[in-house]
C-alpha cells in the first residue's frame, strides 16, 4: 500500500511540476516574444494618435489597422518633393483610407488632395500634406494644409470634395 501512495504522490508531483512549468513558460514567452511597438517607431513621423497597432511576434511585425465595416483602404506612392520629410520620405508607400467623411478629418491628420485641384504642383499627382486648421463658412468645411518640411502653409483652403483620402500609415 505504501508504494502505491508514493507512486501517486510522485505522479501528482510530476503533473503539478509540468503545469507550473507551462504557466511560467507561457508567461515569459508572452512577455518577451510578443511586444507592441509604437506606430511612430515603425512608420516614422507622428502616427501616435492613430489606432494602428504594430505587434512584433517571433521577429514578424504584424500591422493591425482597425477599420469600420465598409471602410476601404488603398495604397499610394509619395512623390519626391520632400515637403513631408521626415514623416513621409520620397517614394514611400502610403496606406490611405479612401471612403472618408468630414467627421473623419481632424487637425493633425495627413490627407491627399486631388492633384487636379492643386495649382502649385507641376503635375497631376495628389498633394499629401497635414491639416493644420479647419474652418466652416456657410455650412462648408475648409481645410488648411502644410507640408511638415515646409516653412509656410499651402496658399489655398481645401473643400472636403478636394480631399481624396486620409493617410493612416506609411511603409518605408
Amino acid at each position: 500500500m505504501g508504494k502505491i501512495v508514493n507512486i501517486q504522490y510522485l505522479i501528482f508531483g510530476i503533473i503539478l511540476g509540468i503545469i507550473i512549468g507551462i504557466i511560467i513558460f507561457t508567461a515569459t514567452q508572452e512577455k518577451f516574444i510578443k511586444t507592441e511597438i509604437s506606430p511612430s517607431t515603425y512608420f516614422g513621423g507622428d502616427f501616435n494618435n492613430s489606432n494602428i497597432k504594430v505587434i512584433k511576434e517571433d521577429n514578424i511585425r504584424k500591422i493591425i489597422i482597425p477599420l469600420k465595416e465598409g471602410d476601404t483602404i488603398g495604397f499610394g506612392e509619395a512623390m519626391p518633393t520632400k515637403s513631408m520629410y521626415q514623416t513621409i520620405s520620397d517614394d514611400t508607400i502610403t496606406i490611405n483610407l479612401l471612403n472618408i467623411t468630414e467627421n473623419d478629418l481632424y487637425i493633425g491628420d495627413i490627407i491627399s488632395i486631388d492633384g487636379k485641384k492643386v495649382d502649385f504642383v507641376n503635375d497631376s499627382n495628389d498633394l499629401i500634406h497635414r491639416i493644420i486648421d479647419i474652418k466652416e463658412i456657410n455650412g462648408t468645411t475648409y481645410y488648411k494644409t502644410q507640408g511638415d518640411n515646409n516653412e509656410n502653409p499651402d496658399p489655398e483652403w481645401w473643400k472636403f470634395e478636394d480631399v481624396r483620402s486620409k493617410i493612416i500609415g506609411v511603409l518605408y
